[in-house]
Formats: structure tokens, C-alpha cells, sequence
């Protein structure tokens, strides 16, 4: 994500979409909110029509554009962790070979 796109989402926004974050985790249990919709909310793909904005709070396509910004979110915490699986992996298959050795007598 360039900076100029998070820059062009106003204050108030952001904290719409932290608390929209904060309201998802509430309902599902989570003990801390994860901030997965501000971020995709703004990728280029998800604007529309044919001056290219991206719908606003209120109108007809914002709930829309938010189930896709989660999917987003989503399928991102999935690569994600693909990742992280395939890095532990390698880590503990050198991890035998990174043992303490005994100091010399």
C-alpha cells in the first residue's frame, strides 16, 4: 500500500474503520482487535465506477466494498501464515544443527 493512499482517508475515517476492526473482534471473541479493514479498504481494486473513487460510509455499495475489503484482509492473514508455517518449518529442520556445543576442556 503507497502512503499516499492511507493519507487520503480523512481522520474520522480511520477511525471508523479501527472501530468497525474493534466491533468484529468483540463479536467473534477475539481478545484484541486486529486492524484488517483500513488498510485493504483502500487497495485500487476496490474502487468503482467510472470516476474510479471508492464508495463512502452510507452509500448503497459501502456494504460491499467492506465484505471485500475483509475478504481482502483475509486472504492476506492466509498468505500470511502459509508463510510463517513454511519459515517454522525450515527452522526446525536446522534447529538440530544449531544445538549448544560443550565448551572445550
Amino acid at each position: 500500500m503507497h502512503p499516499s493512499q492511507v493519507s487520503a482517508t480523512s481522520p474520522a475515517e480511520l477511525l471508523a474503520l479501527w472501530l468497525a476492526d474493534a466491533l468484529l473482534a468483540t463479536r467473534l471473541r477475539w481478545t484484541l482487535a486486529v486492524p484488517l479493514l483500513a488498510v485493504p479498504i483502500l487497495h485500487p481494486s476496490l474502487k468503482i465506477g467510472t470516476e474510479g473513487r471508492r464508495p463512502r460510509p452510507g452509500e448503497a455499495d459501502w456494504p460491499r466494498l467492506c465484505c471485500l475489503a475483509y475478504a481482502r484482509a483475509a486472504a492476506a492473514a492466509c498468505d500470511l501464515g502459509a508463510d510463517f508455517a513454511r519459515r517454522a518449518e525450515k527452522l526446525n529442520s536446522v534447529a538440530p544443527n544449531c544445538a549448544p556445543r560443550a565448551p572445550a576442556p
